[in-house]
């Protein structure tokens, strides 16, 4: 009889596992390419992503666990940080030339958080999101993804498509003639 009321008033113990309350992971990417040093409205929009990076982290629980990550080795190590940490990281975030794709980031981002012993899980994009940047992406849905798309004022785009020298045999001391053809993909009409 003790035994039994003992069982009765005993806490389940097996199987239980232990409740994580509303904690959550926020993975953040913020594209950090020389894309993002066009002019937004209100600076560059590298600045601008890293604003609405803070913005995003000053609005969540202080018990919120942060998981950043960039194009390139500008962000600090990969790893789950606080509100505080998360902060001072993205402050060190600079330009890169690194060629990744916002695919591969997310990917990155969704595996890191995979792991992490919360009950929430988020990533917010934020990018100007060129078509160059994108590679192969599938959607998972135990993951939200939000994305914070910036735009440049004004959208100038010339560069050089192909250049070819005037005659198929160039002979020594003899006068060259380079013909070459620029693209404007920009909004702008520039003459």
């Amino acid at each position: 009889l003790i035994i039994l009321v003992t069982l009765a008033f005993a806490k389940p113990f097996l199987g239980a596992s232990p409740k994580l309350g509303k904690r959550e992971a926020v993975g953040i990417f913020i594209d950090n390419s020389p894309s993002m040093s066009a002019e937004g409205k209100e600076g560059p929009l590298l600045e601008m992503a890293k604003e609405a990076a803070r913005e995003v982290i000053q609005g969540r629980p202080a018990d919120t666990r942060y998981l950043l990550t960039c194009f390139g080795n500008s962000a600090p190590t990969f790893r789950l940080r606080s509100k505080e940490e998360a902060l001072e990281a993205i402050d060190q975030m600079t330009y890169t030339n690194a060629s990744k794709t916002i695919s591969q980031a997310i990917q990155k981002l969704k595996e890191g958080l995979a792991n992490a012993p919360v009950n929430g899980r988020k990533i917010f994009l934020f990018s100007d999101f060129q078509k160059s940047q994108w590679g192969a992406f599938t959607n998972d849905s135990s993951i939200r993804i939000l994305a914070g798309i910036l735009k440049a004022e004004e959208q100038n785009n010339i560069f050089i498509d192909s250049a070819w020298f005037s005659t198929p045999v160039l002979g020594l001391n003899r006068p060259v003639s380079i013909v070459y053809q620029i693209v404007n993909e920009g909004e702008i009409d520039q003459k």
